[in-house]
């Protein structure tokens, strides 16, 4: 039997520049593959920042801020709000020291590992700790005594970018 050309397979020089093509587009994909990863990486770390800082901002607003049925001002400033579950002595919406975003300040700060648990809220950072959270309670200037500017900043602790929320609240209720 005699073969045909088209039965006779790949030649050397075929396979050989199939190889090189491929080995090509390899190289050109695999630097795509490491930006990609790290770009999802660092997606995930600020989300979860974000995630971090708005539950705190969050936290921060629910305490009691009001005026009570005689129109009395009512403020939280008994809760502790660094500890989880809160501590009954704590800062809650007492207004923070002037470096509190900065620096971790008693009752201002805590730490959270990558899964969004509390891992502890004073210094030294505790091993499991992935980000830092720190809030600021300001009253608004011009305001009197009835609103307050509430801050947070998430910092990762491996690097990258801080995440910052703020927020204004307002007594509820009528004096």
């Amino acid at each position: 039997m005699h073969a045909r050309a088209s039965d006779r397979g790949f030649s050397l020089v075929e396979v050989a520049v199939a190889l090189l093509l491929l080995m090509t587009v390899l190289t050109g994909l695999v630097p795509m593959l490491t930006m990609s990863v790290r770009a999802v990486r660092d997606a995930r770390t600020q989300s979860m920042a974000a995630t971090l800082a708005a539950q705190k901002l969050e936290q921060l607003r629910a305490l009691c801020w009001a005026f009570d049925d005689m129109g009395v001002r009512v403020s939280d400033v008994m809760t502790r709000v660094s500890r989880d579950p809160f501590g009954a002595v704590g800062p809650g919406l007492g207004t923070s020291p002037a470096d509190a975003l900065d620096l971790s300040a008693p009752g201002f700060s805590d730490y959270v590992d990558r899964w969004g648990r509390w891992v502890g809220e004073t210094d030294p950072m505790p091993s499991s700790a992935a980000f830092r959270r720190r809030w600021a309670v300001r009253q608004v200037a011009g305001a009197g005594a009835d609103s307050l500017v509430l801050q947070v900043v998430v910092q990762p602790v491996a690097g990258g970018r801080d995440v910052r929320l703020m927020t204004v609240v307002t007594r509820k209720g009528a004096p």
